[in-house]
């Protein structure tokens, strides 16, 4: 956004703009994160059994360091990761 910012400067967005939109990714970023997550918790909080399942497949996922999108399964595998 601000390298196509300074490519056009007679259409340039103010700082005050890009601040703001800047502020409008991290909410909406917050919001579209937060829901799945605490549903996660909840879910695993309901369920002891899968917690260990759980920390199994992460430990499983992770021993080699840093993980790829595929090593996880992709998707909702990917989202118990990052927990």
């Amino acid at each position: 956004m601000i390298e196509a910012n300074l490519t056009s400067p007679e259409e340039a967005l103010s700082h005050e703009q890009i601040i703001e939109d800047i502020l409008q990714f991290i909410i909406s970023g917050h919001e579209t994160s937060t829901g799945p997550l605490t549903w996660t918790r909840y879910a695993l909080a309901m369920n002891p059994s899968m917690l260990g399942r759980f920390l199994e497949d992460i430990l499983s996922a992770t021993k080699n360091g840093v993980t790829a999108w595929t090593s996880c399964g992709g998707g909702n595998g990917c989202i118990l990761v990052c927990l």
